[in-house]
């Protein structure tokens, strides 16, 4: 099993890398995150890597960093979620993004990821809501303790009935109720965070 490889950027594909290790091209099949991080071609990288052995193909993944992998390996680990779907989510949002939706339940954001359907987003939901908290994830809080307030709790209801993301809500809360030095209602949140939603 190869686990991590270190060689020289060849090519930066659509989806892939070429890494060339003394001589050897080894395709390696990233999300777009892995790809923006990586630097200029004929110079040096290390990727970790996850192989897959199929009866008519084998392929690489390369991730920039361990966290990225065990991430892709939870995902991959749901029914119906394959390299592709968790590419694609990987690509879409950030470890801690989508960690966050995640635990808050929020299927609708996770649903955004090209080839993330609905059923697809809610079974993540189910099956990882629980394991998310194992995956390390710089600076990442994978509970939405800022939805224990009962007002915060309020105010991100009533922005989801309006129509927007239950992430998008919960993150917008969370930042107002932080920055302020004082006790907040329900009233003056709800009017904060529809500023900071329409900006």
């Amino acid at each position: 099993m190869i686990a991590k490889l270190k060689g020289l950027i060849d090519f930066i594909g659509n989806g892939f890398v070429i890494l060339d290790v003394q001589g050897v091209g080894y395709r390696l099949f990233c999300s777009n995150t892995t790809l923006s991080k990586l630097p200029p071609i004929g110079k040096v990288a290390t990727l970790h890597t996850e192989m897959q052995v199929r009866e008519d193909s084998i392929k690489l993944f390369g991730f920039i960093d361990s966290a990225e992998k065990e991430f892709f390996l939870l995902l991959t680990s749901v029914q119906g979620v394959g390299s592709k779907g968790a590419f694609s989510l990987l690509s879409t949002f950030s470890q801690q993004d989508l960690s966050m939706a995640i635990a808050c339940s929020d299927s609708k954001t996770i649903s955004k990821a090209n080839g993330i359907g609905a059923k697809t987003a809610l079974r993540i939901i189910t099956e990882l809501k629980d394991k998310v908290g194992s995956v390390p994830i710089e600076n990442a809080s994978t509970e939405c303790s800022f939805c224990s307030n009962s007002v915060s709790n309020d105010a991100i209801s009533a922005l989801i009935n309006l129509g927007y993301a239950k992430m998008d809500a919960s993150v917008v809360v969370s930042k107002i109720i932080k920055n302020s030095s004082e006790d907040l209602t329900f009233d003056k949140i709800v009017r904060e965070a529809l500023r900071e939603l329409s900006k």
